[in-house]
Protein backbone atom coordinates (compact mmCIF):
# COMPACT_ATOMS: atom_id res chain seq x y z
CA UNK A 1 0.00 0.00 0.00
CA UNK A 2 1.31 3.43 -0.87
CA UNK A 3 0.56 6.80 0.67
CA UNK A 4 -1.55 9.12 -1.51
CA UNK A 5 0.62 12.12 -0.68
CA UNK A 6 3.82 10.28 -1.61
CA UNK A 7 2.23 9.23 -4.92
CA UNK A 8 1.38 12.90 -5.48
CA UNK A 9 4.86 14.16 -4.58
CA UNK A 10 6.43 11.63 -6.95
CA UNK A 11 4.04 12.65 -9.74
CA UNK A 12 4.75 16.37 -9.21
CA UNK A 13 8.52 15.78 -9.27
CA UNK A 14 8.21 13.64 -12.42
CA UNK A 15 6.02 16.26 -14.13
CA UNK A 16 8.47 19.05 -13.32
CA UNK A 17 11.38 16.98 -14.57
CA UNK A 18 9.52 16.36 -17.86
CA UNK A 19 8.37 19.98 -18.24
CA UNK A 20 9.86 22.67 -20.42
CA UNK A 21 10.62 26.00 -18.78
CA UNK A 22 12.46 29.20 -19.67
CA UNK A 23 15.33 27.99 -17.47
CA UNK A 24 16.47 24.39 -17.24
CA UNK A 25 15.70 22.77 -13.90
CA UNK A 26 19.10 21.22 -13.21
CA UNK A 27 18.03 19.12 -10.26
CA UNK A 28 14.48 18.05 -9.40
CA UNK A 29 14.29 15.89 -6.32
CA UNK A 30 11.69 14.45 -4.00
CA UNK A 31 12.59 15.01 -0.36
CA UNK A 32 11.17 14.64 3.11
CA UNK A 33 13.49 17.33 4.46
CA UNK A 34 14.51 20.05 2.00
CA UNK A 35 18.27 20.50 2.07
CA UNK A 36 21.22 21.27 -0.10
CA UNK A 37 24.82 22.43 0.08
CA UNK A 38 25.17 26.06 -0.89
CA UNK A 39 27.80 25.18 -3.50
CA UNK A 40 25.37 22.71 -5.13
CA UNK A 41 22.72 25.42 -5.34
CA UNK A 42 24.66 27.36 -7.95
CA UNK A 43 22.53 25.41 -10.43
CA UNK A 44 18.77 25.75 -10.46
CA UNK A 45 17.39 23.26 -7.95
CA UNK A 46 13.78 22.26 -7.29
CA UNK A 47 12.79 20.15 -4.31
CA UNK A 48 9.32 18.64 -3.91
CA UNK A 49 8.26 17.93 -0.33
CA UNK A 50 5.01 16.63 1.21
CA UNK A 51 3.49 19.38 3.38
CA UNK A 52 0.22 17.97 4.68
CA UNK A 53 -2.89 15.95 4.08
CA UNK A 54 -6.45 16.56 5.27
CA UNK A 55 -9.05 13.82 5.11
CA UNK A 56 -12.78 14.52 5.11
CA UNK A 57 -15.47 11.85 5.35
CA UNK A 58 -17.78 11.97 2.35
CA UNK A 59 -20.23 9.29 3.46
CA UNK A 60 -20.76 6.72 6.20
CA UNK A 61 -19.23 4.00 4.05
CA UNK A 62 -15.74 5.32 4.67
CA UNK A 63 -15.26 7.24 1.43
CA UNK A 64 -12.88 10.14 1.98
CA UNK A 65 -12.05 13.33 0.18
CA UNK A 66 -8.39 14.26 0.43
CA UNK A 67 -6.78 17.68 0.32
CA UNK A 68 -3.02 17.29 -0.05
CA UNK A 69 -0.49 20.09 0.14
CA UNK A 70 2.92 19.86 -1.52
CA UNK A 71 5.80 22.33 -1.22
CA UNK A 72 7.83 23.04 -4.34
CA UNK A 73 11.03 24.88 -3.40
CA UNK A 74 12.95 26.69 -6.15
CA UNK A 75 16.53 27.67 -5.27
CA UNK A 76 19.64 29.07 -6.91
CA UNK A 77 22.44 31.31 -5.80
CA UNK A 78 22.49 34.82 -7.26
CA UNK A 79 25.52 37.04 -7.88
CA UNK A 80 27.09 38.53 -4.75
CA UNK A 81 26.12 42.17 -4.67
CA UNK A 82 23.08 41.54 -6.84
CA UNK A 83 22.49 41.92 -10.54
CA UNK A 84 22.19 45.26 -12.31
CA UNK A 85 20.16 48.43 -11.81
CA UNK A 86 17.12 46.90 -13.54
CA UNK A 87 17.35 43.74 -11.39
CA UNK A 88 19.28 44.73 -8.26
CA UNK A 89 19.21 41.31 -6.62
CA UNK A 90 19.59 39.25 -9.81
CA UNK A 91 16.33 37.48 -9.09
CA UNK A 92 13.77 38.73 -11.64
CA UNK A 93 14.21 35.72 -13.93
CA UNK A 94 13.85 33.39 -10.95
CA UNK A 95 10.59 35.05 -9.86
CA UNK A 96 9.33 34.64 -13.43
CA UNK A 97 10.28 30.96 -13.29
CA UNK A 98 8.31 30.52 -10.05
CA UNK A 99 5.26 31.87 -11.89
CA UNK A 100 5.92 29.52 -14.83
CA UNK A 101 6.08 26.53 -12.48
CA UNK A 102 2.85 27.64 -10.80
CA UNK A 103 1.05 27.91 -14.14
CA UNK A 104 2.47 24.56 -15.27
CA UNK A 105 1.33 22.71 -12.14
CA UNK A 106 -2.22 24.08 -12.51
CA UNK A 107 -2.71 22.08 -15.68
CA UNK A 108 -0.16 19.26 -15.42
CA UNK A 109 -1.61 15.80 -16.00
CA UNK A 110 -0.32 13.79 -13.05
CA UNK A 111 -2.29 10.64 -13.88
CA UNK A 112 -3.77 10.63 -10.39
CA UNK A 113 -7.38 11.09 -9.22
CA UNK A 114 -6.63 14.54 -7.78
CA UNK A 115 -7.32 18.01 -9.11
CA UNK A 116 -5.14 21.06 -8.57
CA UNK A 117 -7.18 23.55 -6.54
CA UNK A 118 -4.91 26.08 -4.92
CA UNK A 119 -1.39 27.42 -4.79
CA UNK A 120 0.20 30.03 -2.57
CA UNK A 121 3.61 31.69 -2.60
CA UNK A 122 3.83 33.55 0.69
CA UNK A 123 6.29 35.10 1.12
CA UNK A 124 7.29 35.12 -2.55
CA UNK A 125 10.96 34.57 -1.61
CA UNK A 126 13.05 34.20 1.55
CA UNK A 127 14.60 37.61 2.24
CA UNK A 128 17.01 36.18 4.83
CA UNK A 129 18.41 33.70 2.28
CA UNK A 130 19.15 36.54 -0.16
CA UNK A 131 20.68 38.72 2.56
CA UNK A 132 22.79 36.07 4.27
CA UNK A 133 23.73 33.62 1.51
CA UNK A 134 22.93 35.27 -1.85
CA UNK A 135 20.47 32.41 -2.28
CA UNK A 136 17.12 32.86 -3.99
CA UNK A 137 14.56 30.59 -2.33
CA UNK A 138 10.87 30.56 -3.22
CA UNK A 139 8.35 27.98 -2.05
CA UNK A 140 5.07 27.26 -3.79
CA UNK A 141 2.60 25.44 -1.55
CA UNK A 142 0.11 23.76 -3.89
CA UNK A 143 -3.02 21.82 -3.01
CA UNK A 144 -4.63 18.96 -4.90
CA UNK A 145 -8.00 17.47 -3.90
CA UNK A 146 -9.83 14.31 -4.75
CA UNK A 147 -11.13 10.98 -3.61
CA UNK A 148 -8.99 8.74 -1.48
Amino acid sequence: MTSPIIDLVKAVADALEAGTFSQALSVVSRRYVPKGELTALSTLTVQVVPRGITREAVDRGGTERLAMRVDVAIQRTVPAGGGDEDDPDGADALMALVEEIHQYLKTADLNLPYTWTWCENEPPYAVEHLEQMNLFTSVLTCTWEGGG
